[in-house]
């Protein structure tokens, strides 16, 4: 990414949804569900990122099936 990395992005959105979630108390924000995909994984990255609860992390290249099933998995809508 051009200007931040995927932590900083977990970071800063996590502290502004608090600061929305301070001023909005009777409604409930719903933090995103954040998805790395990292061209070099690292033992210390993976151990970061499950310190921030980030739940998915894949390694470049990700094939375009993998790309659908994460959309998929994450847009249980019912109609």
């Amino acid at each position: 990414m051009p200007q931040k990395n995927g932590i900083q992005v977990v970071e800063e959105t996590r502290a502004y949804l608090a600061e929305v979630q301070k001023q909005h108390e009777n409604i409930l924000i719903l933090e995103p569900e954040y998805v790395f995909l990292t061209a070099f994984s690292t033992k210390a990255l993976v151990a970061h990122l499950k310190k921030l609860k980030v739940k998915k992390c894949f390694e470049k290249p990700v094939s375009t099936q993998c790309m659908l099933d994460l959309i998929n998995s994450s847009h249980n809508i019912s109609t």
